[in-house]
């Protein structure tokens, strides 16, 4: 067993550990090895929680649903990306009301709260990336999202959190040495709680220059990189 578990994790491996949307690429070789047998299915069960990328609300509802795949969630999910997409087909997204939207729109994030209660669980969780959907941004309707980043678990050491907004300009990188700066600030913006992330040493935040980014109301002692990327002003 042991022997087949090293031959599937070096099949699965990517060169990129610590980079959710790369360890996701190889979720087909993953998936294709559990199919095999039983006993690939056990052996692989690590390597296919592993890397989670939720691309569609009915990804997340099949995984908040089936309390084996919320427990090996919690036991070997290391990478996880929640980057959605509401609708198949354009013609649907843009005949939707913004209150046809907020049903399924809340029922994602109950799902995706559930999953991320279950990463918090066991503390494995080292990589989240948030990406806000075009359906939330067109419609301009973020309840859920604020939930979602409600639940984020403290145990992450890598979060990459986009605030809606598709950046095209240059990412502007604060040097490691300037990072404890900011990570020791604890002053509160529009009266938020402060949050701490005691592991987390690299943060990416996608938003616009004139907004009060996050990141000032929270407790981050590990910090070693944060990178800011902005939109230009309109």
């Amino acid at each position: 067993v042991e022997v087949w578990r090293q031959i599937i994790g070096f099949a699965t491996s990517t060169p990129y550990k610590d980079s959710a949307p790369q360890a996701v690429s190889s979720l087909t070789t993953k998936r294709s090895l559990a199919l095999t047998s039983y006993q690939f299915r056990e052996i692989s069960a690590e390597f296919l929680y592993e890397n989670i990328a939720i691309t569609r609300p009915k990804h997340a509802h099949v995984l908040a649903n089936s309390s084996s795949s919320l427990d090996a969630l919690a036991e070997h999910c290391r990478n996880l990306v929640i980057a959605p997409s509401f609708f198949e087909y354009p013609e649907d997204e843009y005949e939707t009301t913004r209150e046809e939207f907020q049903t399924p729109a809340q029922s994602f994030a109950a799902d995706v709260c559930t999953i991320l209660e279950a990463c918090a669980s066991r503390s494995r969780l080292r990589s989240l990336t948030i990406r806000v959907d075009k359906s939330s941004r067109r419609l301009a309707y973020f309840a859920h999202w604020t939930a979602i980043n409600a639940a984020i678990p403290a145990c992450i050491s890598s979060l990459d959190v986009n605030d809606g907004i598709h950046a095209p300009s240059p990412s502007r990188a604060v040097r490691p040495n300037a990072a404890p700066a900011v990570g020791a600030s604890t002053r509160k913006v529009s009266g938020s709680p402060t949050r701490s992330f005691p592991n987390l040493k690299k943060l990416t935040v996608h938003s616009w220059p004139s907004m009060a980014l996050p990141v000032t109301s929270y407790h981050l002692p590990a910090l070693e990189n944060l990178t800011v990327t902005h939109l230009s002003s309109p």
